[in-house]
């Protein structure tokens, strides 16, 4: 993949080249200068809107013409008056970016199905830094700002803001984790208290049931009982009358 840009006054509108004659869409992974588009959102052209004078980065990321995941960390400069985007200009896309006191680096997901997003390591001293939450371990801590760590490389902000961007990070991810927590209990009570609604509606249905049911044979006892004060003995119909009476019960 390539970069090409086309530049007017203090803005140029960025895109990505397949060699091919393709212009195929990427995503944003993170930019020091402000943007047309917000960090992970996928576009086919992008335009940037860097400080006069002052320079900065882009990181991108798409899939190439074999399906797989390509990046580059775009360095964006001004020769005068003239903004350029591209290695020297040239075009010329790389994934790490150095200078004398910041090394970062792009990554791309190895599968292409689109369940992994491209990510953005950075190096201070021994510890490092990575919007990828699947690589936090002791001494690599998350920072979701991909924004935050392009600067960082740009030299727009310190170390200290990315360590403290990091703070701030994992105390969202914990805040998070408790959320989830806290929903999946709620999602659990929620499924108790729906069964226990369901059990009270069917004690309800029996309940009712067996009032309806001893009405009844109330209604039948007393019918039975005018007919034997009229009479001293049970006729055919008397007999069925209190046959009937019982199996209801």
């Amino acid at each position: 993949m390539y970069v090409f840009a086309k530049s007017s006054g203090g803005a140029a509108v960025v895109g990505v080249g397949d060699g091919q004659g393709g212009r195929p869409s990427f995503v944003l992974v993170g930019s020091s200068v402000p943007t047309s588009a917000f960090a992970g959102e996928r576009v086919r052209q992008l335009t940037v809107y860097p400080e006069k004078g002052k320079g900065g980065m882009v990181a991108i990321a798409c899939y190439d013409r074999n399906g797989a995941w390509d990046c580059a960390m775009v360095p964006i400069v001004w020769d005068a008056d003239k903004l350029i985007v591209g290695e020297m200009g040239n075009g010329l896309l790389h994934n790490s970016f150095f200078s004398p006191n910041r090394i970062g680096h792009l990554y791309v997901p190895y599968r292409s199905d689109g369940r992994e997003a491209p990510w953005i390591e950075v190096q201070i001293g021994d510890q490092r830094y990575t919007s990828n939450p699947d690589r936090v371990n002791g001494t690599t801590h998350l920072v979701t700002d991909t924004n935050l760590l392009c600067k960082y490389l740009t030299e727009d902000v310190d170390a200290n803001a990315v360590a403290e961007a990091a703070i701030k990070s994992a105390a969202d991810r914990t805040l998070s984790e408790r959320l989830g927590a806290v929903q999946s209990l709620l999602a659990t009570q929620n499924e108790t208290l729906r069964r226990l609604a369901a059990e009270c509606q069917r004690l309800q249905g029996m309940y009712e049931d067996r009032d309806r049911l001893v009405t009844e044979w109330g209604s039948l006892a007393k019918g039975l009982a005018k007919r034997l004060q009229r009479r001293w003995f049970l006729s055919e119909e008397d007999q069925k009358l209190l046959s009937d009476s019982r199996l209801t019960l």
